[in-house]
């Protein structure tokens, strides 16, 4: 009987290395090459990524859910914390490194995932093509070093598309499991669990049992979503799940009653605004590597009615209601589309399996394909490459500032930018003794608004009463004319001392921290 149980074991074995061409091995290791090729080393996670590191820093310190966080997606976080645990380093910037390596390896890996699903679709060779077009995509390259949810968010979405085109029944339970999952990392994934549903019941829908199958899948979802919107719950106010996928229609609701135009109009624009800007960024995500291969594939997909196709159709308009959603708000960002480009990677694979068939040197389209890929990503790469310079600068002068204080002058008006703030929460940690720490044992940074005056002396009056002791101010030509009258005459100004100036150290980034002597300042006005 072991022997037997043995066997079966290999032979299932081998089938599953079988699937796999040869052509992912050098994918997966370029995969790797170009995206710590590209890793931001030395620079501090900032925005989202930093709010998730110390949600995760806090869970591994307190061995429970923390308080006090306001986003709802922590399943990213709660991740992470696993492995923040046993990670030991008094360098806060170690930790910020791993979460870094950790996204790019996710990223890898659904490189995997996807030529899994695409060979739902196509023989080996094709789906390997279609998973090099994600591995070597530039935006997902630049994601994935970014340190936030997309990476896992994807890599879920795609594994409960590929588990539930499987053929067998205990596969298509666990996807929704992993839709589950998926949901937990970013609330819009709740939406998936509706047409995974409505495509379970058409493809088993002659069956006796259909209906208690459907409520079987179902319940592998909520059993595996319940427990962390329970704690979600208790930690927050909100599950985290249903209470943000009601903000949707909460929110157009608030905005058309808080109108003095029809509310009828203001849905009209917010619709209108909704469909060109998504229109707009799904052209430009399929810029470099997806452009040429979609609009035959789209065709095909169409054109050819079966169950898979069904269901990448639906999932695909189900994946961009949260998209559209956020372009209603023009809230303009392209990582929103980033969980449809494994949907880009099979209508893709249509156009790849014609070249295959049109060409009888399968290997010459290949490496073909491989080149124009490679050369187009790498040349996108090179044109939207972050300027790590300017950042490492912007990072280290931040550090120069919270040496002195922890009240600083911001505008939160675009128009009115001052200097690169988003570094002094991060740079605030390396002043700390010892780590890590909860984040609460920080001192927090305040900022004081610029934006809403046009005298030096009405806002300093005002930052005197809210702790305002240095003014910090750089070179952009966007900010305040007060400011920039400042920076550029700074003899003018008795009352001010000039404590730093980043061009005396050789830096690029132009920066002033000037010591406001509110005295000096009396005597002036008098």
């Amino acid at each position: 009987m072991n022997n037997k149980s043995n066997e079966s074991l290999t032979s299932e074995r081998s089938a599953f290395f079988k699937k796999f061409d040869l052509l992912l091995l050098p994918i997966i290791a370029i995969a790797v090459i170009i995206r710590f090729a590209y890793f931001p080393f030395d620079i501090p996670i900032t925005l989202d990524g930093s709010g998730y590191f110390w949600y995760a820093i806090d869970m591994s310190q307190l061995g429970h859910f923390p308080e006090g966080y306001r986003f709802p997606n922590n399943g990213w976080p709660a991740f992470l914390s696993v492995f923040f645990a046993p990670f030991n380093s008094a360098n806060f910037m170690d930790y910020m490194h791993l979460q870094r390596v950790l996204t790019v390896m996710l990223s890898v890996i659904t490189v995997v995932i996807v030529y899994l699903l695409c060979s739902r679709f196509f023989e080996r060779r094709i789906a390997a093509v279609c998973s090099m077009l994600f591995a070597l995509d530039p935006k997902i390259i630049i994601n994935s070093t970014l340190g936030i949810t997309e990476p896992l968010f994807i890599l879920l979405g795609t594994l409960a598309l590929f588990l539930f085109l499987s053929e067998r029944k205990r596969m298509i339970y666990a996807s929704f499991v992993i839709t589950g999952l998926f949901t937990l990392v970013r609330y819009e994934g709740f939406l998936l669990v509706v047409p995974l549903l409505v495509m379970f019941f058409v493809r088993f829908r002659k069956e006796k049992k259909v209906i208690l199958q459907c409520l079987i899948a179902l319940s592998f979802f909520a059993i595996t979503i319940l427990p962390m919107s329970y704690i979600r719950a208790e930690t927050t106010g909100s599950d985290g799940v249903l209470s943000h996928v009601y903000a949707g229609p909460q929110y157009y609701q608030h905005v058309s009653q808080n109108s003095d135009e029809p509310a009828d109009r203001i849905i009209a624009n917010l619709v209108i605004t909704g469909i060109a800007n998504m229109i707009k960024y799904v052209g430009w995500s399929t810029i470099p590597v997806f452009l040429c291969f979609i609009p035959f594939g789209v065709y095909v997909i169409l054109k050819e009615r079966n169950f898979k196709n069904y269901t990448l159709i639906i999932c695909f308009i189900v994946f961009l209601l949260p998209a559209f959603y956020a372009y209603s708000r023009n809230l303009q960002e392209t990582r929103y589309l980033f969980i449809i480009y494994p949907i880009f990677c099979v209508v893709a694979g249509f156009t790849m399996k014609l070249l295959f068939e049109r060409i009888n040197r399968k290997q010459l389209v290949t490496m073909t394909l491989f080149a124009i890929v490679l050369i187009s990503s790498i040349a996108f790469l090179e044109i939207k490459k972050t300027d790590y310079e300017h950042e490492r600068e912007a990072y280290d002068l931040a550090k120069e500032v919270v040496k002195r204080t922890s009240v600083i002058n911001h505008s939160y008006r675009e128009e009115f930018a001052i200097q690169d703030t988003k570094y002094y929460r991060i740079a605030n940690i390396a002043t700390l003794e010892k780590f890590p720490v909860l984040s609460s044992t920080v001192e927090p940074i305040q900022f004081i608004e610029t934006g809403n005056y046009d005298s030096l002396i009405d806002y300093l009056r005002f930052g005197k009463e809210n702790g305002l002791e240095y003014l910090v101010i750089d070179n952009n030509p966007k900010q305040p004319d007060f400011l920039k009258d400042v920076f550029d005459n700074e003899e003018k100004y008795s009352f001010l001392n000039k404590e730093f100036d980043s061009q005396e150290y050789n830096y690029r980034y132009h920066v002033k921290i000037f010591k406001i002597d509110y005295g000096g300042l009396a005597s002036n006005i008098n």
